[in-house]
């Protein structure tokens, strides 16, 4: 016999993982203006960044 086992809503949570909606933001907003910090750019299908290293 088989068995089909479902992990409702709170089990990711509940084991610490980083996964709510939120966190996810802040990882590839953090990924993406690390990204173009080494190397002046950063584009995607959502975000383009570009940075001017240049002071006056």
């Amino acid at each position: 016999m088989n068995k089909v086992v479902l992990i409702g809503n709170g089990f990711d949570k509940a084991h610490k993982m980083e996964t709510s909606y939120q966190e996810f933001i802040i990882h590839y907003l953090r990924n993406s203006m690390q990204f173009a910090f080494e190397n002046q750019w950063y584009s995607d299908e959502n975000i383009e960044l570009t940075i001017n290293k240049t002071f006056y």
